[in-house]
C-alpha cells in the first residue's frame, strides 16, 4: 500500500482498493535499494549503460525478466529506488525498468537540459536493451516525462502511456493549487521541518 501526504487533494484513504494502493509498497528512502531476495538480485537494482554522447544512464529492473516491458519514470525528487515494483512485476508478468533521469542517482548530470530531451534518452535506452515494444508510466514529477514520450516516441514502439498522480512542470506555476498547497510548495525549500509538521 502506498502511504502519501498529498499537498493538493484529500487525504489518502487506505480503505480505497485499487491496483496501485494494494500492490505497490513505497520504500522509506529513494536513495537506498530495496531489500534483496534471490529473484531480486542487487545487480538488477543498480545497472548503468553508456549513451552515445558518453553520458551514463542508471536504472533498476524489477519483476519478471521475461515479462512485458514497462518504463517507470520516478517523481521529483526521486530515483530508480522510489518504489519497489518487484512483487507487482512478478504478479503481472511485467519487466519494470526505472531509469534515473540525468543528474539523479548515478545518471550523469546534463547542463541546460530540457524536458523534450528525455525521449531521445528513452529511445536509446530501449534500443540498447532490445525493447521493441514497451509502455511508460510517470509518477508525480515523472508524469511530464511520460507525456513528452507519448508526443515524441514512435507509436510502434511506445504502446501505452500512463500518469500516476501527475505533477506539471515547474514552469506551469501553482495555478489551480489550493492556498495551503501553494503555501507549502513555496515554503518547502526554505522551511522543510515546518512543511513536514503541517502535513
Amino acid at each position: 500500500m502506498i502511504t502519501t501526504r498529498p499537498l493538493f487533494s484529500r487525504q489518502f484513504r487506505p480503505e480505497r482498493k485499487n491496483l496501485i494502493s494494494s500492490t505497490i509498497r513505497q520504500n522509506a528512502s529513494t536513495t537506498t535499494p530495496p531489500p534483496s531476495t534471490p529473484e531480486k538480485a542487487p545487480d538488477r537494482l543498480t545497472q548503468t549503460l553508456t549513451l552515445s554522447n558518453g553520458r551514463t544512464l542508471s536504472f533498476a529492473e524489477y519483476g519478471s525478466p521475461q515479462g512485458k516491458p514497462l518504463l517507470y519514470f520516478h517523481g521529483l525528487p526521486g530515483s530508480r529506488y522510489e518504489i519497489d515494483f518487484h512483487d507487482l512485476g512478478l504478479r503481472h508478468n511485467a519487466r519494470i525498468f526505472t531509469p534515473d533521469r540525468p543528474g539523479m542517482g548515478l545518471s550523469t548530470f546534463q547542463p541546460k537540459r530540457r524536458l523534450i530531451d528525455w525521449p531521445s534518452d528513452v529511445k536509446e535506452f530501449t534500443r540498447k536493451l532490445g525493447l521493441d515494444e514497451y509502455r511508460a508510466l510517470g509518477g508525480s514529477g515523472g508524469g511530464p516525462y511520460s507525456l513528452v514520450c507519448a508526443k515524441a516516441l514512435p507509436k510502434e514502439n511506445l504502446k501505452g502511456v500512463g500518469v500516476l498522480a501527475g505533477f506539471a512542470p515547474l514552469e506551469a506555476g501553482t495555478e489551480g493549487m489550493t492556498l495551503r498547497g501553494r503555501v507549502l510548495w513555496n515554503l518547502g525549500g526554505w522551511l522543510p521541518r515546518l512543511t513536514e509538521i503541517s502535513l
